[in-house]
């Protein structure tokens, strides 16, 4: 029982083990007897010999208390040995194991509570990232007004330009059959013929009686005047400057008024009055072949100054047919022109597809001009252009590769009418140095007749 209490207070028994061992210390101590100064020899060495023997006696106290206590604490077969009845085992050991496994709940609950932590930070991270991401798409991937105009707008562009490079070449190769005569061209056989049948056009199409202070009304046919073609074989600004697309589609072997309208003034302008072919039977003879030589040259020299004409009528042709198509090129482009006050739909496609052969029906069709004038003028005419640059920062530099692309396309049409005034500047130069190119001839003509007299 006793030792049983001593187990259930093990600080008191620790006690009691310092005290017995103090006491034992001094029930074994003597008295030491002073001998004075006249100690012999043989008392110094008992003395010496009863301290060390007292030194060992409480060394072997001490250690046996320790193994004593070591035996009650761990058990007296040592609990490492395999005893399960110490102190340790029945006390310390299953305090140790609560407090370990009180520590390790606590832990991995304070990690979870970590853990929802970080959890919760990573969470909010990518909340705010996706957020973030998302507002930026907002940002820069909703393009404006302006960027659906340009590109609406543009995308009739390409057949506008294939229709006019076309036309350029029909009316280039018109322009060289009528002045080499070819079977299928007016005065293919004469020059007489040729003016005969141009003079009836104008008679029948564009013949003013009002003129020569009214004149002209006994060459005129009779009847009303046609007010649309009117003197349209003359006037250039009526007939090509002052409109924006020309009703003029080679392709589609239908014959329009415009396209009559523009043949009849090129052939005003060039070659008014074609060569004769009366040479013909004579053609072996050299002096014959020199003077088609000259013809050819003419010829040639006449082509290089009517196509830059054709270049411009080119630009002004009909453009894409996507009629059937919804909507077509010409429903985006006449937003354009409504912002800019006009409020008329018939007045926009007026404004841009031209009109048709009546004169008043609006065309559906812009030409590659036309498109270029939105996209290089008008939509900066209009002052929400430029509020509208208060916008995202995505859309502006948008916006700005967007001009930079029509400025690139204006540059390359701006090139190609430079290389045209180049080309016919060489060739009046060309004319300029012909006449030199005489007189130096008949310089040296003359002297090699005289050469010869003498």
């Amino acid at each position: 029982m006793i030792k049983h209490n001593l187990v259930k207070a093990p600080g008191l028994k620790a006690f009691l083990f310092v005290f017995m061992a103090f006491m034992m210390l001094i029930s074994f101590s003597k008295k030491a007897d002073a001998c004075g100064c006249g100690c012999t020899a043989s008392q110094s060495a008992a003395t010496k010999a009863f301290i060390v023997a007292r030194h060992n006696e409480t060394r072997l106290f001490i250690t046996e208390q320790f193994r004593m206590h070591e035996n009650w604490f761990f058990g007296s077969n040592n609990f490492f040995a395999g005893s399960h009845d110490s102190f340790f085992e029945l006390h310390v050991l299953p305090a140790l194991m609560m407090m370990t496994e009180q520590l390790v709940t606590t832990g991995m609950e304070q990690m979870f509570v970590l853990g929802t932590f970080f959890d919760a930070r990573i969470q909010l991270q990518t909340q705010q990232l996706l957020q973030k991401r998302e507002a930026e798409a907002q940002k820069d991937y909703h393009p404006g007004f302006d960027m659906c105009v340009m590109g609406t707008t543009a995308q009739g562009l390409a057949v506008a330009d294939r229709n006019g490079e076309f036309t350029s070449f029909v009316l280039s190769q018109r322009s060289q059959d009528r002045q080499l005569g070819m079977f299928s061209a007016n005065g293919a056989m004469n020059a007489g013929i040729e003016r005969e049948g141009r003079i009836r056009q104008v008679k029948a199409e564009y013949c003013d009686p009002r003129d020569n202070s009214g004149d002209l009304g006994l060459l005129c046919s009779s009847g009303k005047a046609n007010a649309a073609t009117i003197n349209k074989d003359t006037d250039y600004t009526r007939t090509i400057d002052g409109v924006r697309t020309l009703n003029i589609d080679f392709a589609d072997n239908i014959i329009t008024k415009d396209e009559q309208n523009v043949m009849a003034l090129a052939s005003n302008l060039f070659s008014t009055d074609v060569l004769d072919k009366g040479f013909r039977t004579s053609l072996s003879h050299e002096t014959s072949e020199g003077a088609y030589l000259e013809m050819r040259s003419l010829l040639a020299k006449r082509s290089v100054v009517e196509n830059s004409f054709n270049a411009i009528v080119g630009m002004k042709v009909s453009g894409p047919d996507d009629s059937g198509t919804a909507p077509p090129t010409i429903e985006f482009t006449k937003n354009v022109l409504g912002q800019l006050g006009v409020t008329s739909d018939d007045d926009k496609r007026r404004l841009l597809g031209g009109t048709l052969d009546d004169g008043l029906a609006p065309g559906l069709r812009p030409s590659y001009f036309a498109l270029m004038e939105v996209l290089a003028q008008k939509i900066y005419l209009d002052a929400e252009f430029f509020t509208n640059l208060y916008d995202k920062p995505a859309n502006v530099q948008r916006k700005e590769v967007a001009m930079q692309a029509i400025n690139l396309m204006l540059e390359r049409d701006m090139h190609k009418s430079e290389l045209r005034s180049e080309m016919v500047l060489s060739v009046w130069l060309e004319l300029e140095l012909m006449k030199y190119q005489k007189s130096v001839q008949n310089r040296l003509n003359s002297l090699e007749e005289k050469h010869l007299q003498n």
